[in-house]
């Protein structure tokens, strides 16, 4: 698996449990910013990047397409 490959996998990962619990309620999309600014390792942050997600800006409308 090659490095890029890798983060994908991290960073989708990462959207679909941050996705999962927005839909089940556990968090909203003011939740899933403040995940991307406190939670989420420079590793996970890096990852994100390979997706176009640079700031929890755009995580959150990544999450709010999910839906």
């Amino acid at each position: 698996m090659s490095m890029n490959d890798y983060a994908m996998d991290i960073a989708e990962d990462i959207i679909s449990d941050t996705y999962k619990k927005v839909s089940e309620g556990e968090i909203d999309f003011d939740g899933a910013q403040r995940i991307y600014a406190d939670d989420l390792t420079n590793e996970e942050i890096t990852a994100l990047g390979f997706l176009g997600i640079h700031d929890e800006i755009d995580f959150r409308e990544v999450i709010e397409n999910e839906s």
